[in-house]
């Protein structure tokens, strides 16, 4: 499904986007901002029954492609969709394996190669310990330099 109202994408989607915030968060992100400042952009949402099970955005128009993590076929079929409405992508940005199934497909039905050109990790923090005694205070960090 197609649109070009973040509005419309954040209510259709919120659930799923919302069911891994921290995975999500980069979508959610962008569509809160374009909800409140108006920029345009391109959103698809992939539906499975009336469940949404992808969302790729595109916003600002002249940026990559912007992919939640989804299943091998729904990201094949996410990159068939945006092929088939003849929108060019000047790049796509997500996690590893669904970028790598996106841009392989779209590179078929473009006939454009793919070349991985940044890569990025998110790190979770499971659990914690104590932290062990350091000497020295806090203080308030200002514009001056030690000697």
């Amino acid at each position: 499904m197609f649109s070009e109202d973040p509005g419309f994408v954040l209510s259709r989607a919120g659930v799923f986007l919302s069911s891994q915030p921290v995975l999500h968060n980069l979508v959610l992100s962008i569509l809160h901002a374009r909800v409140t400042q108006g920029d345009p952009g391109r959103y698809w949402m992939a539906i499975q029954r009336e469940d949404v099970v992808g969302v790729v955005l595109q916003s600002p128009l002249t940026f990559p492609a912007t992919l939640t993590p989804m299943e091998p076929p729904v990201a094949t079929a996410m990159a068939d969709a945006i092929a088939d409405a003849g929108i060019p992508l000047p790049g796509i940005n997500g996690e590893a394996r669904t970028a790598a199934i996106f841009s392989g497909q779209w590179s078929e039905r473009s006939k454009l190669a793919a070349t991985p050109f940044q890569g990025n990790r998110l790190y979770e923090l499971l659990e914690f310990g104590e932290v062990p005694g350091i000497a020295g205070t806090l203080r308030q960090a200002g514009p001056t330099i030690a000697a």
